[in-house]
């Protein structure tokens, strides 16, 4: 277990290289640099990291357990598995002022909830699956030449910006498992895009075709 106290003027980089640990402190805890490289690491409370934040290939698992952790670097995942970065819960908000990348191995990236909102330009350099919700806010730019799924709701909001200029990107409704309990409802899923938003394409996707995708905005879209 490492536990921090909350200080604006005691900041760390960590690294973190044991078999089962723990992150706690009282209120939201402070890092610069945040690296787990081997191991399992779950936070047990809301995470406030300046630098950057990268998961070793040889680790096992970092998890928010519902968590949030503010990031203002960049998001680095090693691991190969798609657990690495446990996506079941937790939310990133990407709040950098100048530029922010994400980068993963392969085609296991999963997140859950995503926020951009520090008015920064976060490039996303891999494939991902989002499986909550994912907000562009606060005149904040993404751009992306990769591969994008999401399985819950979609929002730009005005004055923020989504560029997808290569691969295309897909609404598929809730993230599903071999063990899925689902319905069709659960699978709906609400796309704004008030902002200025650019698809290379759009795929809308849903297990057994079920679920209503509703789209509020224009769709610019330089493919089908």
């Amino acid at each position: 277990v490492v536990e921090f106290r909350k200080s604006t003027n005691k900041v760390v980089n960590v690294v973190f290289n044991g078999t089962s640990q723990h992150v706690k402190g009282s209120g939201t805890t402070k890092f610069n640099n945040f690296e787990v490289a081997s191991g399992t690491v779950t936070a047990d409370v809301d995470l406030d990291i300046d630098g950057a934040f990268t998961i070793g290939a040889s680790a096992t698992k970092f998890t928010l357990d519902g968590h949030t952790m503010n990031l203002a670097g960049n998001f680095t995942k090693n691991a190969s598995a798609k657990t690495g970065f446990d996506y079941s819960s937790g939310k990133i908000i990407f709040d950098g002022t100048t530029v922010q990348s994400v980068s993963g191995n392969g085609n296991n990236n999963f997140f859950y909830d995503i926020e951009v909102s520090g008015g920064g330009f976060l490039v996303l350099s891999c494939k991902m699956q989002i499986c909550g919700n994912f907000v562009v806010k606060d005149h904040s730019t993404v751009s992306t030449s990769a591969s994008l799924r999401f399985y819950k709701n979609f929002t730009v909001e005005a004055g923020s910006t989504f560029d997808s200029n290569t691969e295309y990107t897909c609404f598929w409704g809730s993230y599903t498992s071999e063990n899925d309990k689902t319905t069709a409802a659960d699978r709906n899923q609400t796309i704004i895009l008030d902002g200025d938003v650019t698809f290379a394409g759009i795929s809308c996707r849903a297990k057994g075709s079920e679920g209503i995708k509703t789209f509020h905005g224009n769709i610019n879209s330089t493919a089908e």
